[in-house]
Parts: C-alpha cells; structure tokens; sequence
C-alpha cells in the first residue's frame, strides 16, 4: 500500500464519520492523525474484522505518521487529493480526449498536472494505463513566460502557497534529470525511486516533455506519447499533430485540455470538442458502433463558485470591476470572447446580446424558372428553410427600405475565416445615420459560387448597394462575376481613393483593406458601435466583436487587427466594410434621396448600366433595373 493510498484511507475513514477536515500538511498532520486514530477506535470489532485492509493500512499508516515531514519533503504529491467535483471526474474520464473547461483558480492546471505526474511515476488509481516507462507533453501558451512561472516551478522550483509544489524536488523520490536545453524531465523508475536511486537509475525512463507554442506544430512530428496536454488556447494545428502522435503511443493514449474559454463559441475547443461531446453517442465514441467504447470527448465543466478554492466575498469583488464577458468566462468558465486590447465598446456590445434575436435560417431560391444571369430587380425569391442554412434572416426587405451588401470573401476554401456578406439596413439621418443588421451569408464556399448567392441576396433587398473588398485577389472574383456574368446595376465605386487620383484614374468598384485605409475603415464601426448606432441581433458576430483587438507592430509604425487567439474575424469584416461605406456622402445622399424622391434614382446609374455593358461587349440587351 503506497503512501497515497494509505492517505486516501484516512480520509475515507473521516468521512464516514461524519468529518471533513482539510487536507493533511506538514502543519496540520498530528491533529490529522489523531482525529484518524480515535475514528478507527470507536469502530466495533465487527466492523473492524470486515475491513481486511485495516491492519495492513494500519501499519503503513504509522510508518508514514513516524517519517511524514522527510515522505512529503521527497514526495510532495503524496498529499494530492482532487480538488473538486470536476476534478475527480476529470481524473476519472476514460476519455480519448479530455476537456476540463472552467474559471480562473479552479484546479484545472494543477490537475492536468497532477496526470503527469501519475502517469510517469505509474501510480494513476482512477484510469488504466499499462506500466512502464511512458513519454508525456505539454504544450503551453506564452512559452518564454510559461516555462519558468508554470512548467518549472510546478514540477522542479515550487509554488507559493501549493505545498503539492515541487512534484519533483531536486533531491526527492522521482527526478532523475532534468535537462534544461530540451526542457525536458526524466523520471526514475519505480524500482529506484523506492529504493532512493532515482538519481543513478540506469532503466528505462519515463519523460516530460514542455514544447514551445512558437515553433509551430511540427516540433511533436516524431515522438511517440501516452499523453499530451494543451494548457490553455493552444493553435488549433497542433491538435491535428497531437492526435497522430498520441497513436502512435497505444490504445490507452490520451490528450488533456484545460483552460479557461476566454476566445468564445468560435475558438476550435468549442467547435471540435465541446459541441461533439454535446452531440452524444454514437457520433462521441471512440468506436461509434460499440456501444461500450469510451467517449472520444468528455467534458469537465465548474465555475469559481462551486470550486471552492477562492472565498465567495473574493469572487463577488472581483466580478465588480469586470465586464460581463469576464464573468461568464473567468467566473463561470463558460465560453465568451476576450480581447488584450479590444477595439469595440464592450459595455455597448453587452447591451446588444442581450438584445439578441433568433434569425430564420435557410437558403435564398429563386421561385422563377430563370437562370441566375437572367434575374432582374423584380425576380421573386423566397428563403427556404434549413436549421443549417448559410442564410440568416431577421427581418426580410422591406419596400422602400434602402440596403448596403458589404461582401468580405474568405482567402481561399482552405483557410479558417469563411466568406461572410452583410446586409445592412440603412436608417436615420444625413447627420446621425443608423445602421441596422438585416441578414447575414456567412459560409465556406468557393469565390464564383459566392458570387451567386450575393447577388441574389442584393437584388432580394430592393437592388442594395454592393461592396466587395478587394485585398487578396478572391474578392475580385467575386467583382468581376458580379459585373460580367450578373451584369449588376449598384455596385459601390471608390470615389475617394487617392492612388486613383494621383495617376487619373477612374473610381475602382469595390473597396480596398490594406494598412492605409484598415485604420479609417475600422473606426467607422468602432463610432458606430460607440454610439449606439448599429443594431446586432447576432449573437456569433457580437462574439467576434468582441474578440476583435488590435495590436502595433514591432517599430510602432502600423496597427494590426485581427481576431484574438486565432478568432474568426470574417463577419466582423463585414460589418467594418459597410459601416464604412454608409458613412460616405455618397451613400447618405443616395440613401436619403431614395426615399424621398424614388423616381429621381434611375438617371444616377443608367449611364453606369450602359457602360457596363459597352466594356462587356456582349450586345445584349440587359434588363433596366428601375422599369417597374
């Protein structure tokens, strides 16, 4: 019987009398032993007869009370019990891959830890693994820091105020090595570590590997692990190179992941492990036609509250100064976005989820027996519905209501960010224009077939006004399908753009997003959203919103914008696209007179509509996109 065993019987003990004392320390052993002692004294002689394991336990209890400051100086884990409910579970997974996702001090690090631990030195009592020597890592986030201020000081230096700290201490039970160059610990064999040889074991070793998050996913390409461990957000393609590495390993392989979800419901945790364990079998097994094979994903969910490691009073002080977003995720340790250095008003973003609406949701048909190339402003469509459609809908067009189309294209089919056109309704005034988000196309999909549905989409909301960036190449695939196959009447024409200007050049359609006019760009939605001028009744744009930072180059000289953590940041794109547009004079002049003078409209684009067609050369007649 180890020693943690003969821990785990005391506290057994305790509790089935009705006691449940703090876990035992060098500090507070002798009461602890003392309250053990006289529980097992009131036992009937009956009871103790049942028990087979009490003499046994009893023995290996006293040696460990006679030696426990020099037991727990070499081994400091010995006094390692789970720290909650989620953490028991989480030991006790016979998952594939398990998730332990929750608040800020809630034991997830020092649990997944504390399986290293167990696995290296073959003493884990909650799942199988073979014995043996067995190789382990962990990938961490910020490695220059994480490595001396997590890594080392968890397993070698030690933790204020955690005496399970180090798990390895210089001169203790388990460490052979460890060699700084490779950040890597070497753990005796069992045989040696009990005989106190850890140091001169010359047996196979078991090994702890800390890899760096900045090398890229092909530092693992090679090994061969029994477990690998993801500390926090770690980039989504090492999780594909894990995956192989840990199968290499054996049946009984495994990953852990634990973090706090700080990159909301778009982050890869999410999306590839949360929503399969919510799927349920047989899609969540690891054999989906055997009913008794293990889950692939199982997820280990508790917020601070319930933890019970900081005090109730600590918590509700610390939830005065954050926003609503930090609660639900550094509290609760439920998904929402988070930003080092947000660039949209989070108090006017959280005043807007709670505004949120459940859109319809399908695909935009055409109900006319015509091809795409033949349709006109007076097509009748309809949205057919789809619970997984592309096409969210909140409120359908409305008659004299004017609408910008802003298209951000995504880089390519295999890229992250999807394609996502929003439509945005226009309203207010020249002097205080309000935007309202309508409908949203958000898809991987290829250029030439986006194409399509963006402009069935425009012409469904009364011929709106189309904005296709540019930057990248794949949106002028979309431009010049719009223009040559769809022959589109009312696509927006930079007229401000300088390099134009300078070589006298006509205005471009579309829009460009580069270093020079990404800054103006995003300020536009930035005032809008400031200001209370925008409505967002999606809940997945308000989350990209939020995780939507900017951060300066190097020399200072540039602003980079992009989603934090590798967060999708296509519909946020979207919106900068048209709310930069909508506050161009030419938009609010054409906004406010077509709804004051709607026949004044057609003379603006009919001369634009015949030179479309003179560039094509196609001699065909086109239909006139304002003949009612």
């Amino acid at each position: 019987m180890d020693d943690r065993e003969v821990l785990g019987r005391a506290d057994q003990i305790l509790r089935e009398a009705g006691l449940f004392p703090e876990d035992p320390t060098t500090e507070n052993f002798f009461h602890y032993a003392q309250q053990v002692s006289e529980c097992v004294k009131d036992w009937s002689a009956k009871k103790k007869a049942q028990n087979e394991w009490l003499m046994p336990w009893a023995e290996s209890f006293r040696k460990l009370y006679d030696n426990f400051d020099r037991i727990v100086e070499a081994d400091p884990m010995v006094l390692y019990q789970p720290a909650n409910r989620a953490s028991q579970e989480f030991h006790q997974s016979d998952a594939f891959i398990r998730y332990f996702r929750a608040g800020n001090r809630t034991s997830k690090t020092q649990s997944g830890y504390a399986e290293h631990y167990f696995l290296t030195t073959n003493q884990h009592k909650w799942r199988y693994f073979p014995g043996g020597a067995h190789s382990t890592f962990i990938i961490g986030v910020n490695f220059s820091k994480y490595c001396p201020a997590v890594f080392e000081k968890k397993f070698l230096t030690g933790e204020e105020g955690n005496p399970l700290s180090p798990m390895f201490p210089k001169n203790g039970k388990w460490l052979h090595r460890y060699d700084e160059r490779r950040h890597e610990i070497q753990i005796a064999c069992e045989k040696c570590a009990n005989a106190g040889r850890a140091k001169t074991c010359t047996h196979q070793k078991s090994t702890i590997r800390l890899f760096s998050d900045t090398e890229g996913w092909e530092v693992l390409q090679g090994g061969a692990y029994m477990l690998g461990h993801f500390d926090e957000h770690i980039d989504e393609d090492f999780f594909n190179e894990a995956i192989q590495r840990l199968q290499t390993a054996g049946r009984q392989s495994c990953l852990i992941v634990t973090g706090t979800p700080l990159h909301g419901f778009e982050a890869w945790e999410h999306r590839r492990l949360t929503q399969l364990h919510n799927e349920g079998p047989p899609k969540n097994r690891v054999d989906p036609d055997n009913q008794e094979s293990p889950q692939f994903v199982s997820l280990h969910e508790i917020d601070q509250f319930e933890a019970g490691l900081v005090p109730p009073e600590r918590i509700k002080m610390s939830m005065t100064i954050m926003d609503e977003f930090e609660v639900e995720s550094r509290v609760y340790g439920r998904p929402a976005p988070l930003a080092k250095n947000p660039v949209f008003d989070r108090k006017a973003l959280a005043d807007m989820r709670r505004e949120i609406k459940t859109p319809l949701r399908g695909d935009l048909q055409v109900t006319e027996d015509v091809l795409a190339v033949d349709i006109v402003d007076t097509t009748r469509m309809e949205l057919l519905d789809a619970p997984d459609g592309p096409l969210r809908v909140w409120e359908k067009p409305e008659q004299g209501g004017y609408y910008i189309v802003s298209v951000d294209t995504a880089k390519g089919l295999t890229g992250r960010d999807a394609s996502c056109a929003s439509v945005l309704k226009v309203c207010g005034t020249r002097v205080s224009p309000r935007l309202e988000l309508v409908a949203q196309y958000h898809g991987w999909i290829n250029p030439l077939a986006y194409a399509e549905e963006v402009f069935k989409l425009s012409v469904w909301y009364n011929s709106a006004l189309t904005v296709i960036e540019l930057t990248g190449g794949y949106g002028e695939a979309v431009m010049l399908r719009m223009r040559q196959d769809f022959c589109y009447w009312n696509m927006f024409r930079d007229e401000q753009s300088h390099s134009q200007v300078d070589h006298r050049m006509d205005s471009r359609f579309g829009v460009e997003t580069n270093v020079r006019t990404k800054p103006f760009m995003v300020a536009s939605l930035q005032q809008f959203i400031k200001d209370r001028a925008i409505d967002v009744p999606c809940e997945a744009t308000i989350g990209e919103l939020v995780a939507f930072e900017q951060e300066r180059s190097q020399t200072g000289l540039t602003t980079r914008y992009r989603g934090a953590g590798g967060s999708h940041d296509d519909r946020v794109m979207s919106l900068v696209i048209g709310a930069s547009v909508a506050l161009s004079s030419q938009v609010l002049e054409f906004s406010a007179i077509s709804r004051e003078a709607q026949p004044d409209i057609r003379h603006r684009y009919s001369s634009e509509w015949s030179s479309i067609h003179e560039e094509i050369g196609d001699g065909a007649k086109s239909p006139d996109p304002f003949e009612y």
